[in-house]
């Protein structure tokens, strides 16, 4: 095609818009989609935020690597066992109330238990 069969298809669809424009126009907008009021197509943010991301990639991983994620899990059970025991050698009278509590609580359920189930 030359540059003068493209004005002249030009100058045609140009003529048939001013035409019959507002009927063609018409036929397009029935044809068209009405996305006004579709608020998912809108982009709110990410999909996931930081920490969904974080969890579904370390489950994954824990799925293919779970030797390697075993020895995570080892090491950090061992490394808060270590916490316990540094703060319960530091602050002993604070575990020994507590301890004692917890040891208290325990036998009072126990005792609870034992009467209902006595007849």
């Amino acid at each position: 095609r030359t540059y003068v069969d493209l004005d002249a298809a030009r100058v045609k669809n140009r003529g048939a818009i001013e035409d019959d424009g507002s009927a063609y126009l018409a036929e397009l907008r029935t044809q068209r989609a009405i996305t006004a009021k579709v608020r998912n197509l809108t982009a709110n943010g990410p999909p996931y935020n930081p920490t969904q991301l974080r969890e579904k990639f370390e489950t994954r991983d824990r799925q293919v690597n779970p030797g390697k994620w075993r020895d995570i899990d080892r090491y950090l059970k061992e490394d808060r066992d270590g916490v316990t025991k540094r703060r319960r050698d530091r602050y002993v009278m604070f575990f020994a109330e507590k301890d004692e509590e917890e040891r208290a609580q325990r036998e009072a359920l126990e005792a609870t238990t034992t009467m209902e189930l006595t007849p």
